[in-house]
């Protein structure tokens, strides 16, 4: 049976037929929603994201994260499918809201890996209105230097830090989280990354706020609305990095980060920034 929690669309059975000396291979995907189109295998052009709020809670340790994102979204289209990308993700939980929080009832998700689609099927048609879908999920912080990684280095004394970092050039957002992962669809973004008291953590946008779990220790940090933008501009990173900063003479600052035993050495960088 296949839940909510599984991977549905990725079900595959191989159907082998044998004809002479030809061998024929078949994919079928059984779960795979008959109101969703992925023929084209690019994302349908009935819905288009207006806003993302990103909440994010890495652990540097286990290198997993927790991810929880909220699109909103308008309808351009009629459609009883949204159609999302998302790879490597352990999704959890989706809910669609209308604009005054009334719950949509949707259909068990699917995914599609050879594609890299989430699809989320309707039980009715949604209008040409906007929308809130949010979607729970969790993730490795990867290997790969791609979508949101790990990258290593090693202090004077031999010990090996760790930083997570992201690259989402040209399609490796959605590894990160569910998006509409195509440059055309364009939209906002609001981040929060939950972290260790001895870590940063950074974005495209200045920090607007920094609050306090008391019952954790950790701290959350809010960023700025930034402006609109494809996915694969979107930029965070989480490390123990230093910095140092100087503001130009049109009143522009300019920071540079480092690990805190080179930080002598940006210097000369931050005078040619």
């Amino acid at each position: 049976k296949c839940s909510r929690s599984k991977l549905c669309g990725g079900m595959m059975l191989g159907v082998t037929l044998l004809l002479t000396s030809i061998v024929i291979t078949v994919t079928v995907y059984p779960y795979l929603p008959r109101s969703c189109d992925t023929s084209t295998g690019l994302l349908p052009q009935d819905i288009v994201p207006l806003h993302y709020d990103i909440w994010l809670h890495p652990n540097l340790t286990s290198l997993t994260f927790k991810g929880k994102v909220e699109i909103q979204i308008k309808v351009l289209k009629r459609t009883k499918c949204i159609v999302l990308n998302s790879l490597d993700q352990n999704i959890t939980d989706i809910k669609l809201k209308q604009k005054d929080g009334t719950l949509l009832m949707t259909e068990d998700f699917s995914l599609v890996p050879e594609h890299e689609f989430v699809l989320i099927p309707l039980r009715a048609k949604l209008e040409e209105e906007e929308y809130t879908l949010v979607i729970h999920y969790e993730a490795e912080v990867r290997h790969a230097l791609k979508g949101f990684y790990r990258s290593y280095y090693t202090t004077s004394q031999g010990e090996q830090r760790v930083a997570a970092v992201t690259q989402f050039e040209a399609t490796y957002a959605r590894h990160a989280f569910p998006c509409f992962d195509e440059p055309q669809y364009k939209a906002t973004f609001t981040i929060s990354i939950v972290r260790d008291t001895e870590h940063t953590a950074l974005s495209n946008m200045p920090k607007n706020s920094t609050i306090s779990y008391k019952e954790t220790g950790l701290l959350q940090d809010t960023f700025e609305k930034s402006v609109k933008m494809s996915t694969y501009l979107v930029a965070f990173m989480v490390m123990d990095f230093t910095s140092r900063s100087t503001t130009t003479s049109s009143n522009v600052l300019i920071r540079i980060w480092s690990r805190s035993e080179t930080e002598h050495q940006t210097e000369y960088a931050l005078e040619c920034a």
